[in-house]
């Protein structure tokens, strides 16, 4: 460690941004499966611009990500929701639970507001990091993926050489 910390640029110095997954304030809501996912197009063809390919922390792996077919209702701050009928109707089975997270204008949105920014963050190359896991768990995308809070996203230079190293067994 001493060595690579001696010949290499400490990875504070890198040009990187680390951002947060996304807090839904309820999952069980906003993150859906295909079949939901499938139906809610088939409804509403609209719908299909709000739904977002997801990655939870638990299918985050050492290089590559594990994607379960879930989708993200990315209903962010100010979003017209009666644009998206088949969206809202599906969403007022959940109205109850979504009330009550707290930090929101209305009811349908997503827990936090995502800055401009940090939705760049999910459209281009990436890291996905696992939160919370006792080994590095560092995954490359450079597809849109967005993820929930129990990831970070590192955006920047050199990705792919840092999803390396941060995997190696002697960051582990």
């Amino acid at each position: 460690m001493n060595k690579m910390q001696s010949i290499r640029t400490p990875l504070k110095e890198w040009d990187i941004k680390i951002n947060f997954g996304i807090k839904t304030g309820l999952n069980k809501a906003l993150i859906i499966d295909d079949a939901i996912k499938e139906r809610l197009a088939k409804e509403a063809p609209q719908s299909a611009a709000i739904i977002k390919p997801v990655l939870r922390g638990r299918d985050i792996r050492r290089y590559q990500a594990n994607r379960a077919k879930f989708w993200l209702i990315y209903a962010r701050k100010g979003i017209k929701i009666n644009i998206y009928p088949a969206v809202y109707n599906y969403l007022q089975k959940h109205k109850k639970g979504l009330s009550k997270k707290s930090g929101t204008n209305q009811w349908y949105e997503l827990l936090a507001n995502i800055s401009a920014e940090s939705e760049l963050a999910f459209k281009k190359e990436k890291l996905f990091w696992m939160d919370m896991s006792p080994h590095g768990r560092f995954a490359y995308s450079d597809s849109e993926m967005y993820s929930n809070d129990k990831a970070f996203v590192i955006t920047g230079s050199f990705l792919k050489d840092l999803c390396a190293i941060l995997n190696s067994a002697i960051v582990t």
